[in-house]
């Protein structure tokens, strides 16, 4: 069947103008997401993103902000748009508050139908946006938009994981209905327009929060998950079909032209 991507669309917007959403989701998640549960990923995206100095840059779906004013501090021309209103207003309000006019914008606009000329900039950013989309109108827009010597830089999560999928589907007032996390036919998709570099995070470093969710100790946490952080790049490089089983992953994509 199927799917009529205006109602998808609409779902999306009005999920994300919902203010309760993000309240109610903070609960339950925040002992996933918070106190720099992410940092080994956000670095390892940031050294994949090289010297942004100058670099037309597009966040897609770039939701209430919370990177533009790092981009814009290391020079980047930034460029975020996202579905919802109540994101926009959030993040024009950073760039008013921030006198960041010069070097920020912030629209609301489709991710799916880019309404920018074609080879627009130089990199585009996304923080688990692809998987809320059609991959394939997606990957067209995206190579339009990007310039030739361009790329595309994602943090999206992988959909394989017994565990995690025993998570997701114990809760799905977490998630927008029409979203799915990563598996192999996504994959190949993005692989029809683009040369893929994948790297993934996130196996047996899952236990990690067992410290933190259960026994309430941090360093604990933190001490466990340095250690399998280290373990899990180990296993990933030696076995390569445990790589599926991470939770999250980054993807980077060299259009193909």
């Amino acid at each position: 069947m199927s799917i009529n991507r205006e109602e998808v669309y609409k779902r999306e917007e009005e999920t994300h103008d919902d203010s309760h959403f993000d309240e109610n989701r903070a609960g339950e998640v925040d002992v996933l997401y918070s106190n720099g549960s992410f940092d080994n990923i956000y670095r390892k995206a940031y050294d994949l993103l090289g010297d942004i100095k100058e670099k037309t840059m597009l966040e897609y779906g770039c939701g209430f902000g919370r990177n533009l004013i790092d981009f814009c501090n290391k020079g980047a021309n930034y460029t975020g748009i996202d579905i919802s209103n109540l994101r926009i207003s959030n993040a024009n309000e950073i760039i008013k508050t921030k006198n960041l006019q010069s070097s920020a914008r912030a629209i609301k606009m489709n991710a799916e139908k880019l309404e920018f000329p074609d080879a627009s900039f130089d990199i585009v950013y996304g923080e688990a946006i692809i998987h809320h989309l059609d991959i394939d109108l997606a990957m067209q827009e995206i190579k339009r938009v990007l310039k030739p010597d361009g790329f595309a830089l994602f943090l999206e999560p992988r959909g394989d994981n017994p565990v995690v999928n025993k998570f997701r589907n114990r809760t799905p007032h977490l998630r927008t209905v029409d979203e799915h996390p990563l598996v192999k036919a996504d994959f190949e998709i993005m692989e029809k327009y683009a040369n893929l570099e994948v790297e993934n995070f996130y196996f047996l470093s899952l236990s990690s929060f067992i410290f933190r969710k259960f026994i309430k100790s941090e360093i604990l946490f933190k001490i466990s998950k340095t250690i399998y952080d280290k373990v899990d790049y180990v296993l990933f490089a030696l076995f390569p079909f445990l790589r599926k089983y991470a939770w999250y992953c980054i993807v980077k994509l060299k259009m193909k032209r």
